[in-house]
């Protein structure tokens, strides 16, 4: 069987006159589970702001987002295979130690560890091979804001349980 679920979050957008400040923020996500897991969850909020003494507009927007697939059983029971893909951004701040930064990890796998306990419903371990690609801005000893670009091949692990802490 197939399921849907679907989630949105947005918080009120609020202004100030005086400032001319608004803030506002959004989130969603779409899960697909099933012999084939899909997951996808985005995020943005927004501020701006006018000082009303200097007159100078700060405006930024920030937007994070995250991709899974998943083949559950994929080589033995319990055996997944998964695919994961991160992307971050920050946009219109003057600096961003952060500008863009992707995670991609096509390779994935999440396989069972044998430990038994009345409490624990399941133990996975998983593995995925990623790569790191990132966009920031770096200052200089002069000052200068200098945007570089970084690139690197990373490993990443997790472990995954399901305990139950108290039975109604």
């Amino acid at each position: 069987m197939h399921l849907w679920h679907l989630a949105c979050q947005a918080a009120p957008i609020s202004t100030a006159s005086d400032s001319e400040q608004i803030n506002y923020f959004f989130s969603g996500a779409v899960e697909r589970t099933g012999k084939h897991n899909l997951h996808f969850d985005l995020a943005q909020s927004s501020h701006s702001f006018k000082d009303e003494y200097s007159g100078v507009d700060s405006k930024a927007k920030r937007t994070d987002s995250r991709f899974t697939y998943e083949i559950v059983d994929f080589y033995r029971p319990q055996y997944s295979y998964f695919a994961a893909l991160d992307y971050d951004n920050k946009m219109g701040e003057s600096f961003s130690p952060v500008q863009h930064h992707v995670i991609a990890g096509p390779l994935g796998v999440r396989v069972p560890i044998n430990y038994h306990h009345a409490n624990l419903q399941y133990l996975y371990a998983s593995y995925v091979p990623s790569f790191d690609y990132l966009v920031r801005d770096r200052l200089e000893p002069n000052g200068q804001v200098l945007t570089t670009n970084e690139s690197a091949f990373r490993q990443a692990s997790r472990v995954d349980a399901k305990v139950r802490v108290y039975e109604d």
